[in-house]
């Protein structure tokens, strides 16, 4: 919610990542595609790394209430691979989601601030089947408009609203 930028007050730089790894069991019975025979197997895909990168500096110097915040993000990741079993044709997905984005939140009162971000985001999909192509970069644009309102001490209620980010 880019309407919480307003709780950074001077320069802060933020760091965070997250290791995420799902367990895929996939049972085929196989004959519905071609050159796909009939198995059940655990993928043997590794996990993705997930990292995010911040900064924000309130506008405080220049008489403004606000706060701009630039990020580096990792939206989302998750692959699986069945290349070690034979009936299952080398089948392979991975799929990856990034995120630049930057944005401003607004202090409207002392307990209600409002926020804007703009996010570019690239995604990659290496899809199965896809023989002797390679996957390509997709890019899409992304707004969110948020609100966040301070209810007493460390409570806080907040909405954010996001466009869809086709890719």
């Amino acid at each position: 919610n880019p309407a919480t930028l307003t709780q950074f007050r001077g320069t802060n730089f933020t760091f965070g990542g997250g290791w995420v790894e799902s367990t895929y069991n996939l049972a085929h019975a196989g004959g519905v595609l071609p050159n796909l025979g009939a198995f059940s197997a655990k993928s043997e895909a590794e996990g993705s790394a997930l990292g995010n990168i911040g900064v924000s500096h309130d506008l405080d110097v220049l008489g403004l209430p606000a706060t701009m915040g630039m990020g580096l993000l990792s939206a989302a990741g998750a692959g699986l691979s069945f290349r070690d079993v034979p009936a299952s044709n080398g089948t392979s997905v991975n799929l990856s989601f990034l995120q630049i984005g930057s944005g401003i939140g607004v202090d409207v009162t002392d307990r209600l601030s409002v926020g804007a971000l703009v996010s570019l985001g690239s995604s990659t999909l290496d899809a199965p089947f896809q023989g002797v192509s390679a996957a390509t970069l997709a890019y899409a644009l992304r707004g969110t408009l948020g609100a966040n309102y301070q209810l007493g001490c460390n409570t806080f209620l907040a909405a954010t609203w996001h466009t869809s980010q086709n890719f």
